[in-house]
């Protein structure tokens, strides 16, 4: 490995030394000191890194671009919902695209144009978002999208001179059911294929990696360590004011934290908004990624809760099956994040309430 030219194995030290950094934060943070919550914050850092490359360098070329998934139930930050989909791909404002395929039948499909991931002087968040059923969808649900600086005729999102990526939300009522779209995107005008890796290259996407980590971790971090301070709240949020974080502003975002002792339960009361298409309520931990949604009940939605007549739900966050409907299921966790979302209901839609209870009341 001498021979790696220096460009390259400069930008390799720089990374690493990210990775040390962030490490130095998660060390010194207020994070519960539980050997489960301390083994998953190191998993969190890997998660990250992998996350990292995977979105700047193997996938961070805007001339050749790619849809790629850099969020799923293994690689997981920023209160990830397990609802959704989520793909990215690279873009650059110079350049054109076209992006089509069948729609699907996720309820939600979101289009975000942003700035840079969080980290680096880019860093500027969601600079436009569209619903896909904005545009003209064939009945076979075909389509096609193009993606410039300068307006085309049909379906066309301009791109802001800022704009540095696109991701794809795509929300579920039930991901075992709906059909995800088939998506494509391709760089008008490409032509053969990427030229092969160069040090420049490389080194431009290992020191955007290295933002990422770095700029994940500080803000992450001080996000949980806010919510924490005022435990088994949910502290509302339209989705307007979340664009430097790259939310989409059709989301009305409700985080929290949560914590509760071995004989308590957080029952959280939900009243249905006067309009909207979705709402969704989950664990996370301290990291601020979602609990294991594979293989156990920590998220659920307003199609999966059982609700009463007026479509009010109640749900039962608790150590324990209580043996009521609702249960959410902490995991092994003796505290950590939450968030509650609204789609599509406006800009003030009611916050659930929450409660703490004794566990041995839940029945009653």
């Amino acid at each position: 490995m001498s021979s790696l030219p220096g460009l390259a194995a400069a930008a390799h030290r720089e990374w690493l030394d990210a990775l040390r950094q962030a490490e130095e934060m998660l060390r010194g943070s207020a994070a519960p000191a539980t050997a489960l919550d301390q083994a998953e914050g190191y998993r969190y850092l890997s998660r990250l890194a992998t996350t990292a490359l995977w979105t700047f360098v193997e996938n961070g070329d805007p001339l050749h671009p790619k849809l790629y998934c850099n969020s799923d139930a293994h690689m997981k930050y920023g209160v990830d919902n397990p609802d959704n989909l989520y793909l990215r791909c690279a873009l650059d404002p110079a350049h054109d695209y076209r992006l089509w395929g069948q729609r699907g039948e996720a309820p939600y499909l979101g289009i975000t144009v942003g700035g840079d991931f969080y980290g680096g002087s880019e860093s500027v968040g969601t600079l436009a978002q569209h619903q896909l059923d904005e545009f003209s969808v064939a009945a076979d649900g075909s389509f096609e999208l193009y993606l410039s600086a300068e307006e085309r005729p049909g379906n066309w999102i301009r791109l802001d001179p800022r704009a540095r990526g696109m991701i794809l939300r795509q929300t579920f009522f039930d991901r075992d059911a709906q059909r995800p779209a088939q998506l494509s995107i391709e760089r008008l005008g490409a032509a053969g294929p990427p030229a092969p890796l160069s040090p420049e290259a490389l080194a431009a996407g290992l020191r955007r990696a290295a933002a990422f980590v770095l700029g994940c971790t500080q803000l992450f971090l001080k996000m949980s360590a806010s919510w924490a301070r005022r435990p088994n709240q949910l502290l509302g949020a339209p989705g307007r004011e979340t664009r430097h974080l790259h939310g989409d502003p059709d989301i009305y975002y409700a985080p929290g934290y949560w914590r509760l002792a071995p004989e308590e339960a957080l029952v959280v009361e939900v009243t249905p908004a006067p309009r909207f298409l979705y709402w969704g309520f989950q664990l996370c931990n301290y990291w601020l990624e979602s609990l294991d949604y594979e293989t156990r009940a920590v998220a659920t939605n307003h199609q999966r809760a059982k609700a009463a007549h007026d479509g009010a739900a109640r749900l039962i966050v608790a150590h324990q099956d209580p043996g009521v409907p609702n249960w959410l299921d902490t995991a092994g966790h003796a505290e950590g994040a939450m968030c509650f979302r609204w789609l599509l209901a406006g800009d003030d839609p009611p916050l659930p309430q929450l409660s703490v209870v004794k566990f041995s009341e839940l029945r009653a």
